[in-house]
């Protein structure tokens, strides 16, 4: 009876293994790191490039938090990240207080506002919760998406 027994579920522990397999996934290719910016040594965003559609992510870390860090992110299309690149250095350098809406293809929404002072801050609203980038000036802005000419 044992024997019986220990040859059904040796028997029954071969073919359950032998039908679940493994399923051979291909390898993505990585997101790559355009640019970041670090306050104080301390990390606050980074800009990637997905390779496989050309879409930017940009994370960035909820400073609506002062000793938790939570990291949130939005992304963009090509041609609205080409758009933000080329056109926020000037709008940085009017000294002009504005403020922008985009609806984002996630059903998120992403504020821009750009103070006279010369800073912009990204804002996403999630339909639950608002989080914010920290305010970035030029400099820091042109290491966020890797413009390191200007």
């Amino acid at each position: 009876m044992k024997n019986l027994f220990l040859t059904v579920s040796i028997l029954l522990a071969t073919t359950l293994t032998a039908q679940s397999g493994f399923k051979v996934v291909e390898e993505k290719e990585k997101p790559v790191e355009i640019g970041k910016v670090k306050i104080a040594g301390v990390w606050y965003a980074s800009d990637n490039l997905n390779v496989e559609d050309s879409s930017h992510t940009i994370y960035y870390r909820d400073v609506k938090y002062a000793h938790i860090t939570k990291v949130e992110s939005f992304s963009l299309q090509k041609e609205d990240y080409d758009q933000l690149v080329n056109e926020v250095p000037g709008l940085l350098t009017k000294r002009k207080d504005l403020e922008m809406q985009i609806a984002l293809a996630d059903g998120t929404e992403l504020t821009i506002r750009i103070h006279k002072s010369g800073k912009i801050q990204f804002s996403v609203w999630n339909k639950v919760h608002w989080s914010y980038c920290a305010w970035l000036n030029l400099r820091n802005f042109n290491k966020l998406v890797g413009n390191l000419n200007r």
